[in-house]
């Protein structure tokens, strides 16, 4: 068994597969007079709609070969819209890696402002197929005797190459009709997945007979996933945002109150909406947070402050406060879990326990004859 077995057939033994020794950090400022080949990649966000906020993703990438301080030539090449930053940058040294391996050159540099691509080459395992393909061509290069440089250079420091290749991107991000690469990365995948089942939580909530009161605070699941997250809810900010707690209509609602309506006022009902906007009882604490937030409460508006995060603070302060002053209330006059208990008639003995009684008696009755023949 020999190591070739396990070689790539495209790769020559003699090659080396780890490539730190072709990286190099130096500066451009330190080139000779020789090819150099400046890889571009651009991610561009067009509006599509003044009106809306509709953007199109558009992806491009250039290389400028560069000799004696001319451009020799040039290429751009457009990539799908969901391939990633990282996918561009690295097709972008994949086609400047391929140009060099079909060119004749004996020495080239290859210039790239992708610190990330240029650190993952330095990984001896390699699993993106890009990368791959680029350890490939420069494979190919090296086992010809010629060489091959990679160089990180600093983006917008006024090199006329890298200007060029930057040039370049922009107008094949713009014009590009066609796809030269369009392999889907599996975070795109994972987006469009997690965005349908969003898509089908949101119909699912939106359509429910249930959560009508959340539905008011939170009409959107996104939303409400952030806000719940970043929000320190307590059990009195719960009850109001979900209608379950110590007001007096869900009280009622489960027998656990003689009457719904609020000590205010006889005929209106304990309501989370007459609690939070109407009730006279918080009448100055209302008038404190509309001055302080700038804001009626009104129904309908109480989506945006929650949405709102510079205001959203003192609605809650104010709804904790409040929800507690009712709860204790109600809690005081509604009547306790002993007033519904009852007792319930003693179950005959079972088979099993029935026999267990008789074997006592029998045993008592076994140590009185005992002892009655031991006094006589």
């Amino acid at each position: 068994m020999t190591p070739a077995r396990y070689q790539p057939p495209c790769l020559d033994m003699s090659v080396p597969p780890h490539l730190p020794r072709l990286l190099q950090g130096s500066d451009v400022l330190v080139f000779r007079p020789q090819c150099s080949v400046y890889c571009k990649a651009l991610l561009h966000w067009s509006k599509a709609d003044d009106v809306t906020v509709l953007t199109l993703r558009i992806v491009g990438a250039a290389l400028s070969w560069w000799e004696d301080g001319k451009e020799k030539l040039s290429e751009t090449f457009g990539l799908h819209p969901s391939c990633t930053v990282f996918q561009l940058e690295l097709y972008a040294l994949h086609r400047a890696t391929r140009l060099v391996s079909s060119s004749t050159d004996n020495k080239v540099n290859i210039l790239s402002d992708s610190r990330s691509s240029l650190d993952l080459l330095r990984n001896p395992k390699l699993s993106h197929p890009l990368a791959r393909s680029i350890k490939e061509n420069i494979a190919r290069v090296v086992c010809e005797g010629r060489e091959i440089k990679m160089f990180w250079l600093r983006a917008h420091i006024g090199t006329a190459g890298n200007e060029r290749a930057d040039e370049l991107a922009k107008t094949a991000a713009l014009q590009s009709t066609s796809h030269d690469y369009d392999k889907v990365p599996l975070s795109y995948v994972r987006k469009k997945i997690r965005e349908e089942s969003v898509r089908k939580w949101q119909d699912r909530y939106a359509t429910s007979s249930t959560g009508a009161v959340t539905r008011k605070f939170l009409p959107d699941v996104n939303q409400a996933y952030r806000i719940t997250r970043s929000a320190k809810l307590t059990p009195a900010h719960v009850q109001m945002l979900t209608g379950h707690g110590g007001m007096g209509e869900y009280l009622y609602r489960f027998k656990l109150k003689e009457s719904p309506k609020c000590e205010c006022d006889p005929n209106i009902i304990e309501s989370v909406w007459h609690i939070i906007l109407d009730c006279p009882r918080f009448l100055a604490a209302r008038q404190d947070l509309e001055t302080l937030i700038d804001w009626n409460l009104v129904e309908s508006e109480l989506k945006d402050i929650l949405a709102d995060t510079k205001h959203r603070p003192h609605f809650l302060s104010y709804s904790d406060r409040v929800f507690r002053v009712a709860a204790r209330r109600n809690s005081t006059i509604a009547p306790t879990r002993n007033q519904y208990q009852y007792f319930k008639p003693q179950s005959q003995p079972s088979q099993h326990h029935h026999k267990q009684l008789l074997k006592k008696q029998q045993h008592i009755s076994c140590w009185i004859v005992e002892k009655k023949e031991k006094l006589d």
